[in-house]
């Protein structure tokens, strides 16, 4: 199992090469939006304000590709297609939004 580390970058845009976002997810409070797009995952506020609070840099193609992305107990979790874990914890979202 590995956690996951969330960046605050100062301005952030996704690379036109990274396409749209390949998965979309919104959790059951309807509180956060997570998106992988490209290499990134990004974590946004649920909200129509479009805060990003977080993004993941994900180097692993094994971890991106076909992997089960989801909202369980104030986390997000995500199993590869190789059964690794990885996690992000809510409290690891925020608390300095940039917005997009």
């Amino acid at each position: 199992m590995a956690y996951l580390t969330i960046g605050f970058p100062k301005k952030y845009r996704l690379p036109e090469e990274d396409g749209p976002a390949s998965i979309l997810k919104l959790d059951q409070d309807e509180k956060y939006l997570l998106a992988v797009c490209g290499r990134n995952l990004v974590v946004w506020n649920g909200g129509r304000s479009r805060v990003i609070l977080g993004i993941v840099s994900v180097c692993d193609d094994d971890v991106l590709a076909g992997a089960d992305w989801s909202f369980v107990k104030g986390q997000i979790i995500c199993v590869s297609r190789q059964g690794e874990v990885y996690i992000v914890k809510y409290s690891q979202v925020g608390p300095n939004p940039v917005r997009s």
